[in-house]
């Protein structure tokens, strides 16, 4: 298992992802994940904690509305995509909010324009990541 640490450039937004996977980067086509330089990774069979204020993170929706983009409201640092499916909620990591960022394999490109929003949410249920939300 290892064990992967960040947070946001201040500090109000801190996660930590284990996983025992061997990791994919993935890299996002869309306008949004191009213009933060998002690069991804999730794993089913992990887990993060994510801790935050709810006043010190800017949720951002768009296209299908499905997920909530987290970004810290401080310092503007994108750490990843939350969605609620059900009573779980699953995230797609941003590991350029990670301190080992440098140390994951170079991004393979994908464009999900186009998707349905059931297709969507089956892929997200395959390969994000279940989350624990520590709202203080």
């Amino acid at each position: 298992m290892s064990r992967h640490e960040g947070s946001c450039h201040c500090g109000a937004i801190n996660v930590c992802f284990e996983t025992a996977a061997d990791l994919v980067t993935r890299e996002c086509l869309c306008s949004y994940c191009q213009r933060q330089g998002a690069r991804y990774t999730s794993d089913a069979n992990g887990h993060i904690d994510l801790s935050f204020t709810e006043d010190g993170v800017l949720r951002y929706r768009f296209g299908t509305a499905q997920a909530d983009f987290l970004s810290c409201r401080t310092c503007g640092v994108y750490v990843g995509a939350v969605a609620a499916l059900g009573e779980d909620h699953l995230m797609v990591l941003n590991i350029n909010s990670l301190e080992n960022h440098d140390q994951f394999p170079e991004p393979q490109p994908h464009d999900y324009d186009g998707e349905a929003a059931d297709a969507r949410a089956g892929r997200w249920q395959e390969r994000w990541t279940p989350v624990t939300l520590k709202i203080n």
